[in-house]
C-alpha cells in the first residue's frame, strides 16, 4: 500500500489567499470557513493523487501562511476526522520530511528542495494546486535539473 506525507504550507497558504479573512461559514458564532478551505482542499488532493493512506505535515513554518489559531483548528480538525498529523512547531517542514520520508512513497508539496527524496521508491508531486500536481520521479529530477536527485540540496 502506498502512503502519501503531505506538505500542509501550500493548502495552508491556498486556504489564506482564497478567503483572505472573510468570515463566510459561521456556526454558533465560531468562524469555520479557513477550516472549510483547507479541508476543500485537502479533500481534492486525495481525489486527484488517489491517496487512501498517509499524514499531513505542520512545522515550524505555518505560522507563516496562517494564524496560530487557524493553524490550531484545522490540526483539531483533521484529528478529529481521523487525519494523520505530524506536528512539529519548533521544525522546520523540510527537517520532519526528512525525519519520516521512508515510510511513505509519495510525498506533495510546492517546495523543489523536496527533490532532494525522490528516489526509485519515492515519488515528489509537485504544485501550488490540489488538483493540478505535478508527479516527479527520481529520473525527472535528472531531466528536468541535470543532477541527480541527492544533489538537490546543493544545485
Amino acid at each position: 500500500m502506498s502512503a502519501t506525507l503531505i506538505d500542509a504550507r501550500f493548502l495552508l497558504r491556498n486556504t489564506t489567499e482564497s478567503f483572505w479573512g472573510a468570515s463566510l461559514i459561521v456556526v454558533d458564532g465560531k468562524d469555520n470557513t479557513f477550516c472549510f478551505g483547507f479541508i476543500r482542499d485537502l479533500l481534492r488532493l486525495r481525489n486527484s493523487l488517489h491517496i487512501s493512506a498517509g499524514a499531513v505535515v505542520f512545522g515550524s513554518e505555518a505560522s507563516s501562511f496562517a494564524s496560530e489559531k487557524d493553524i490550531g483548528s484545522v490540526v483539531d480538525l483533521c484529528r478529529e476526522l481521523g487525519v494523520v498529523v505530524i506536528e512539529e512547531k519548533n521544525s522546520p517542514v523540510l527537517a520532519i520530511v526528512a525525519s519520516h520520508a521512508d515510510r511513505f512513497s509519495n510525498i506533495v508539496t510546492d517546495d523543489r528542495r523536496f527533490l532532494y527524496f525522490c528516489t526509485g521508491m519515492r515519488v515528489v508531486h509537485l504544485g501550488e494546486d490540489p488538483r493540478s500536481m505535478e508527479r516527479v520521479t527520481v529520473d525527472g529530477v535528472q531531466r528536468s535539473l541535470g543532477a541527480p536527485a541527492q544533489h538537490v540540496p546543493t544545485y
